[in-house]
C-alpha cells in the first residue's frame, strides 16, 4: 500500500510537470655559533646569549606552527563536513541541471526539469526523453534535510530498507500552480534494481529555476 501511495505521488508529480603543511627550519640571527665558547670568555657570554635567544625562539616558532596547523585543519574539516550535507559528493551543477552519480558514473540531466508540489509532496523531476526521465519525491517544508519518498531512474528504485536522505540548501518556490522560484540542493539515495537487488548508491544534485 505503501509502495503504491508512492507511486502515485510520482505520478500525480509528472502529470503537474506536464500540465505546466611542513614547517620551516628555525632561522638562527646573522653570526650565531652553536659552539658553546671557552669558559669565561666575553666571547663566551655574548654567544651564549644569542645561543639562549635562538632557542627560545625555535620553540615558539614550534608551538606557533603546530597551533596554526590545528587550527586550520580544524577548520577545514568543519566547512568541508558542512558543505556536504547528508553526504551527497556532488557540488550542486549549473541553473536547470540534475546531475547524478552511481560510483565513477556521472549523469546530467538538463532538459524538461521542474519541481512540483502536491498533497504536501515535493517532486523533482527531469525528462530527458521519453524513456529516460528522473523523479524522486519528499516531504519536506522549505530547507532542511528530509526523508526521500520514492524514486523512478532507469532502471533503479529506492532501496525501501535504507531509504535516502536530500538536503534543500536553499528554496524560494512559492505556492503558485505550477511553483515559481529556484530551489537547489544534494541528494544520496541507496538503490535497488529492476529485480530488487542491492545497486550501491547514487548521490546527487539539483538546480531548478522556473
Amino acid at each position: 500500500m505503501k509502495k503504491l501511495y508512492h507511486n502515485l505521488i510520482a505520478v500525480i508529480c509528472i502529470a503537474l510537470f506536464v500540465s505546466s603543511c611542513k614547517l620551516d627550519p628555525p632561522i638562527y640571527p646573522q653570526g650565531t655559533s652553536l659552539t658553546p665558547p671557552p669558559a669565561g670568555s666575553n666571547t663566551g657570554g655574548n654567544t651564549g646569549g644569542s645561543t639562549g635567544g635562538t632557542d627560545n625562539g625555535g620553540n615558539t616558532g614550534g608551538n606557533t606552527g603546530g597551533n596554526t596547523g590545528g587550527n586550520t585543519g580544524g577548520s577545514t574539516g568543519g566547512n568541508t563536513g558542512g558543505n556536504t550535507g547528508g553526504g551527497s559528493t556532488v557540488p550542486v551543477g549549473a541553473t536547470n541541471t540534475i546531475i547524478v552519480q552511481i560510483g565513477s558514473t556521472q549523469k546530467t540531466y538538463n532538459k524538461n526539469l521542474a519541481y512540483s508540489n502536491a498533497f504536501g509532496a515535493n517532486g523533482i523531476l527531469a525528462v530527458q526523453s521519453q524513456t529516460d526521465t528522473f523523479i524522486f519525491n519528499y516531504i519536506g517544508d522549505n530547507t532542511g534535510t528530509f526523508d526521500i519518498l520514492s524514486l523512478n531512474f532507469g532502471n533503479y528504485s529506492i532501496d525501501s530498507s535504507k531509504g535516502g536522505k536530500v538536503t534543500v540548501i536553499s528554496n524560494t518556490m512559492n505556492s503558485a500552480l505550477p511553483p515559481k522560484g529556484t530551489i537547489k540542493g544534494t541528494f544520496t539515495i541507496n538503490l535497488v534494481d529492476a529485480n530488487g537487488n542491492a545497486a550501491g548508491v547514487a548521490n546527487g544534485s539539483f538546480n531548478i529555476s522556473q
